[in-house]
């Protein structure tokens, strides 16, 4: 495993866990767990553990872009399968976004 480079880097800002985790890496949870046994360097910075991203990367790597293939055609099934579903309540809906949103970010894939 590389050694991580220096907390200060202009290029590379820290962020607080929980940006992290909006931009698709792991929960702030499990960065706090991964700063704890020392595999995620991180400073405490005002009232917030923060860390660098490429740090996170380093850990969690993106999948490369090969997938996106795969991602266009699952969006076109869903198109097809929405086109041929039947009208959902507005209340319904948005519970339905809001628990997709939910899975979508806790996953730490």
């Amino acid at each position: 495993m590389a050694a991580p480079a220096p907390l200060i880097d202009p290029t590379d800002p820290l962020r607080r866990f929980s940006e992290c985790a909006e931009l698709g890496y792991p929960s702030a949870f499990t960065l706090r767990r991964r700063r704890k046994d020392g595999s995620l360097p991180a400073v405490w910075c005002g009232n917030h553990w923060k860390c660098r991203l490429s740090d996170v990367e380093r850990l969690y790597p993106r999948q490369d872009s090969a997938d996106d293939a795969d991602l266009d055609e699952l969006r076109a099934w869903a198109r097809r399968q929405a086109a041929t579903a039947p009208p959902i309540p507005s209340p319904a809906a948005a519970r339905m976004v809001v628990e997709i949103l939910r899975r979508g970010t806790s996953r730490a894939s």
